[in-house]
């Protein structure tokens, strides 16, 4: 049987009277923001989400229980708590309701040790609960105290296969953040589960990675002493997918097509390097700061930039200049959102958690030349200076020409076709006039083999420039060389008996 994913999210920010509890900050936008990321379906991917936000103790202990029981073997729970942790007088931890009361934890509120008889009764399979707790009173404000949080969580986690992470250590701090933000442990838990967890960059984030992370994040701040325990934990249990394997196929088939462009000259060497460096750096694939260069790429190995395209939008982006905004939209309409699963709870957006940064796989590739709509323009990243290969080719092909002219022109106009043998009176018009015709026909090729792009009106004065400079060229050549003063010796040679 295939693995199903749930989840019980419970957030209770509000405590009315008589509870004696001080309303938290975070709680429901903690909830919203495990929400999003783990029915993001390139993510959590979790079949079903439900959500509790300021419910009763009743209300809460049903919504486990029903939980609980509807795991199979095979299949994965996810329990999350924000909001109050308090302890009675023996240390033991209570989960604060709706409508607890803070001097009858043991009536009115969630006995965590009863939690972990039940998940230790429950069948067999993958149970992960992430405890964000706490309880507030004296402490300065911005903070919120958790001496209910114990230095092991091993001893509420009785069944096989339960994983449980803790926002701190006994006696510790854990930080509260201002209205409508996200609590410290849950904002680099969500930030872990969307990629920054994968350790091994092998596209999946596991509960060790994820402990890990929050581990290490935590305690480069110096503010909380993250904890996780459990009992019977075997193998890895996967929590979200990072990403990282389809952004390592992106940047592959960017690299592989680039490389190619370079060798037939449509993307100059200086790009080239560029592309080849920042893939060798190892970008980070959530680096808002270079959205714009990796949307690039994914326009690139998903073929709809052609190489014009995509040399301009790298300078724009490389240069600092926002790309995401600036680039044409993909003419396909956006797809839908999915719609929740049954037994999800859809609350409006989080206030609490910012719009994510614009990413690699959220940036929009440009859409394909085609679209009316779509305006290109001649760059000077084209590299058409005298010394790029696509210039010189067609300057030696040029010359070559023009040297072929000298020596068949005299033939080919008065050795065989015109009375006497002489030159008309405007024989040097119609071969100047041949040379302008091979030299418009060689510039129009250079547009189709080399630039790749749509013509506009800057394109068509390049051009024209292009070809009065290649017709000056040979007129000079002409004026110098003369190819008419050949005439005496074509003459000569063709009365030689």
């Amino acid at each position: 049987m295939s693995e199903r994913r749930y989840a019980l999210l419970i957030g209770n920010q509000t405590y009315p009277a008589p509870s004696d509890f001080t309303p938290l900050n975070c709680p429901h936008a903690d909830v919203d923001a495990m929400l999003d990321v783990l029915r993001d379906p390139e993510r959590g991917a979790f079949h079903e989400v439900e959500v509790l936000k300021d419910a009763g103790r009743a209300e809460t202990v049903k919504a486990i229980t029903t939980a609980l029981g509807r795991k199979d073997r095979d299949d994965l729970l996810l329990i999350y708590f924000s909001g109050h942790g308090l302890t009675d007088d023996h240390g033991d931890l209570y989960l604060a309701a709706n409508d607890s009361e803070k001097q009858q934890p043991q009536a009115t509120a969630i006995d965590a040790r009863q939690l972990s008889i039940m998940m230790g009764r429950a069948d067999a399979g993958k149970t992960v609960l992430i405890l964000d707790c706490c309880h507030a009173g004296a402490f300065p404000t911005g903070f919120k105290s958790s001496d209910g949080l114990q230095a092991t969580a091993d001893s509420y986690a009785r069944g096989g296969g339960c994983y449980v992470l803790m926002a701190c250590d006994e006696f510790e701090l854990a930080r509260d953040g201002d209205e409508g933000e996200l609590s410290l442990l849950t904002r680099h838990l969500v930030e872990g589960l969307r990629g920054a967890a994968d350790i091994n960059t092998d596209g999946r984030i596991t509960v060790n990675e994820l402990s890990d992370y929050l581990d290490r994040t935590l305690a480069a701040g110096d503010l909380q002493t993250f904890k996780q325990g459990g009992r019977n934990q075997q193998g890895e249990v996967l929590l979200s997918s990072s990403g990282l394997d389809a952004f390592a196929d992106m940047l592959e088939k960017a690299e592989e097509q680039v490389i190619e462009w370079s060798k037939k000259g449509s993307v100059s060497r200086s790009v080239r390097a560029e592309v080849l460096t920042f893939i060798s750096d190892g970008p980070n694939p959530n680096d808002s700061e270079r959205a714009g260069l990796l949307g690039a790429l994914k326009g690139v190995a998903d073929g709809r930039l052609r190489p014009g395209d995509f040399t301009e939008l790298w300078l724009r982006a490389n240069t600092g200049v926002s790309t995401i905004a600036e680039a044409p939209v993909d003419s396909q309409p956006p797809s839908a959102e999915p719609s929740p699963p049954p037994g999800l709870t859809d609350p409006s957006p989080s206030p609490g958690l910012a719009e994510p940064a614009a990413t690699w796989h959220d940036t929009p590739p440009p859409a394909a030349p085609e679209d009316p709509q779509t305006e290109y323009f001649y760059h000077e990243s084209y590299d058409d200076s005298l010394l790029s290969p696509p210039f010189i080719a067609t300057a030696a092909t040029m010359l070559g020409l023009t040297l072929l002219l000298w020596l068949v022109a005299p033939w080919i106009f008065w050795g065989l076709g015109w009375p006497d043998r002489h030159p008309p009176a405007d024989a040097g018009g119609m071969f100047m006039g041949l040379v302008f015709v091979m030299a418009l026909v060689l510039s129009i090729c250079w547009v189709l083999m080399f630039e790749n792009q749509r013509s506009n009106g800057v394109q068509v004065l390049k051009l024209c420039l292009r070809t009065i400079g290649l017709w000056m060229f040979v007129s000079l050549s002409y004026e110098v060389f003369d190819p008419t003063g050949m005439l005496p010796y074509l003459d000569a040679w063709l009365d030689a008996p």
